[in-house]
C-alpha cells in the first residue's frame, strides 16, 4: 500500500470488498486497467482458514447460491471457491398446507439427457472471501483496507479526457469527516482519483449515500434467520425449501452430507420468537418444520438474523461514469438464492463494456454504459416483482389460494417443458437472463 498523501489516479475504484466487488476487480485489473479495491473491513485481507472453527459444526452459516451461470464467471476469472462448496443437483419444494409436492432435478432442465449434472453450488462466504483476498493481494489491484469511504467528489476533469471523474476521500471506520488528517502514518493515501467509480459496497451504499442516488428499500415485514444444521440423514446433493404460513424455510446442502445451511425467512414476530430460543428448542422447531425430509436435526449453531427488503436503484449508471453493481444496486428477497447471482450477471456485463478494445483511453463508452445500466434495472426489476409475487401467492392462507397453488404445483410438476424453462433461468441460463 502506497504511503503518499498526493492522490493516486486509477481508471478504475471499486468501492466494496465482497464477492461481487472483488470478483469485479479482478476482472478490471485481468483487462490491463489500473484498479483499486475499497474496503472497510481491516481483516479481510487475513480471513482465517477456517471462519466456522469457532462454532461447533465447524462451518461458516453465511453462505449464497452460486448458479451455473455464475460458475462459469468465476472459473473464467480464477475464482471459484476452492473450499467449503457443496453442490445441489435436486430439489424439492412443498408447503405445510399443501398437498402437492414440486420435485425435479438436473437431467430435468437438460436437452441432452445428462450434459447438465447440477443445478448449482452452496459456499461458505468466509472461506470464499479469504480466498478471493488471497488473490487480490497477488494481483495488480491497489488494495485499501480499514478505511472508509467518507466523501465522493464529481466532476474532476481528467486533463487527457476532458471528463468527468471522482476523487474518494478516506478515513478510517471510527473516524469523522473532517478527521481525515489523523490517519496513521503508512495507513495510505488519503484520497485518489479515478476516472470510472463503481460501487458495490452492499444495500447501505455509502457512495450511493454520498452522490445522493434515490434507492427506496421496501420492508417486507419479515426477517430471515441463517444458521447451519447436522442432520440423521444425508442430504444426497438435495436442496430442500417448504412454505411455511409466516413465510419459507430453505435447506440447502453443504460439501459435508451431513450438513445443511439454514434461511428461514418469517414475519418479524415470529423470527423474534425464534431467534429467542433456546439451540436445543431451536433444534426441535426446525425438524417439525422441515418435517423430518433429512431425518433428525442433530444439532443447530446460534443462528444470525437480519431483515428482508427488496428495492432497485434509480438508475444503474445515475452519472457519467459511475456505476452501481451488486446490493448497492438491488436487493432482494433470499427466496430463491438469486442476490449474488445477478451481482455476478452484472460484472460479467460491466466487464464487457471496459474491454480495452472498446474504450477510449480506459474508459467506456457512454452508450454502452447506458445499455448496460438500461437492461440491468430491468433484469432487477422483474426479479423482485417475481419475489414479491411469489411471497403474496404464498402468504395467502384462504381456501381458494390453497386450491391454486396445489392446482399450480400439480401443474408444474406434470409440464415439462415449463418447467425446464424456469429452472433454466434460475441458473442464469434461460433466455431472459442470457439478455440482460
Amino acid at each position: 500500500m502506497s504511503n503518499t498523501l498526493i492522490p493516486q489516479q486509477f481508471d478504475y475504484a471499486v468501492v466494496g470488498g465482497g464477492p461481487v466487488g472483488a470478483v469485479m476487480a479482478l476482472g478490471l485489473a485481468a483487462q490491463g486497467h489500473r484498479v483499486a479495491l475499497i474496503e472497510r473491513d481491516a481483516e479481510v485481507a487475513g480471513v482465517a482458514e477456517a471462519p466456522g472453527a469457532a462454532n461447533a459444526l465447524g462451518i461458516d452459516p453465511r453462505t449464497v447460491a452460486l448458479s451455473v451461470s455464475s460458475q462459469t464467471l468465476l472459473e473464467d476469472q480464477g475464482a471459484w471457491p476452492e473450499r467449503g462448496i457443496g453442490v445441489f443437483e435436486h430439489m424439492e419444494v412443498w408447503e405445510d398446507r399443501g398437498t402437492s409436492v414440486l420435485r425435479f432435478g438436473a437431467a430435468d432442465i437438460a436437452s441432452n439427457k445428462g450434459s447438465q449434472t447440477v443445478l448449482g453450488h452452496i459456499a461458505e462466504v468466509g472461506l470464499w472471501r479469504g480466498q478471493l483476498w488471497r488473490m487480490l493481494a497477488a494481483s495488480d489491484v491497489e488494495l485499501f483496507t480499514g478505511v472508509a469511504v467518507t466523501g465522493v467528489t464529481a466532476g474532476l476533469q481528467d486533463s487527457n479526457l476532458n471528463s468527468s471523474g471522482y476523487r474518494l476521500t478516506f478515513a478510517a471506520p471510527n473516524q469523522k469527516k473532517g478527521q481525515e488528517h489523523d490517519l496513521e502514518q503508512g495507513r495510505g493515501a488519503l484520497s485518489i482519483n479515478a476516472r470510472t467509480l463503481i460501487a458495490a459496497d452492499g444495500a447501505n451504499s455509502i457512495v450511493r449515500r454520498e452522490l445522493r442516488v434515490p434507492m427506496t428499500l421496501a420492508d417486507t415485514g419479515q426477517s430471515a434467520l441463517a444458521f447451519a444444521a447436522r442432520t440423521s440423514a444425508p442430504h444426497e446433493h438435495t436442496a430442500f425449501q417448504r412454505f411455511l404460513q409466516d413465510g419459507p424455510l430453505a435447506l440447502l446442502p453443504m460439501a459435508d452430507e451431513h450438513l445443511v445451511s439454514i434461511v428461514w425467512s418469517a414475519r418479524n414476530a415470529r423470527a423474534d420468537e425464534l431467534a429467542a430460543l433456546p439451540l436445543a428448542e431451536l433444534q426441535s422447531e426446525l425438524e417439525r418444520a422441515s418435517e423430518r425430509r433429512l431425518g433428525a436435526i442433530e444439532q443447530v449453531i446460534a443462528p444470525v438474523r437480519f431483515p428482508l427488503r427488496q428495492g432497485v436503484i434509480s438508475n444503474f449508471c445515475p452519472a457519467p461514469n459511475l456505476v452501481f453493481i451488486g446490493d448497492a444496486a438491488r436487493v432482494l428477497h433470499p427466496l430463491a438464492g438469486q442476490g449474488v447471482n445477478l451481482g455476478f450477471e452484472d460484472v460479467r456485463a460491466l466487464l464487457l463494456c471496459t474491454e480495452p478494445a472498446v474504450c477510449v483511453n480506459a474508459v467506456p463508452a457512454a452508450s454502452r454504459l447506458q445499455r448496460f445500466a438500461r437492461l440491468r434495472r430491468a433484469r432487477s426489476r422483474l426479479a423482485v416483482n417475481a419475489m414479491s409475487a411469489l411471497s403474496q401467492a404464498y402468504a395467502g392462507q384462504s381456501p381458494g389460494m390453497l386450491w391454486a397453488r396445489n392446482a399450480a404445483t400439480r401443474a408444474l410438476g406434470g409440464w415439462p417443458l415449463l418447467r425446464r424453462q424456469l429452472v433454466l433461468e434460475a441458473m442464469g441460463l434461460g433466455p431472459v437472463a442470457r439478455s440482460s
